[in-house]
């Protein structure tokens, strides 16, 4: 007996896919760099009393700010996880 045939579009459509997560993983990108300088702005505005009573440097903000926005990238975040003996 003759089989019916199926047509399958996933070739087709897996191109489709992977530009869908691509611009997906851009947006996500973005969000995080707005979130990063909006953080940074924030911490910008505090005076260095604040800063110290925090434990920051200025000279901390931006890299403490991509830490907030990027956590698994970040050393400081390992740090602090790590094993205290």
């Amino acid at each position: 007996m003759h089989q019916p045939t199926t047509l399958t579009f996933a070739p087709a459509a897996d191109p489709w896919r992977r530009l869908v997560d691509k611009l997906g993983a851009i947006a996500a990108a973005w969000r995080r760099h707005r979130q990063a300088r909006s953080t940074y702005l924030s911490l910008s505005e505090l005076d260095e009393r604040t800063l110290r009573d925090l434990g920051f440097r200025r000279s901390e903000l931006a890299s403490i700010a991509q830490d907030a926005a990027w956590p698994h990238r970040s050393e400081r975040a390992r740090w602090l996880q790590a094993p205290r003996f």
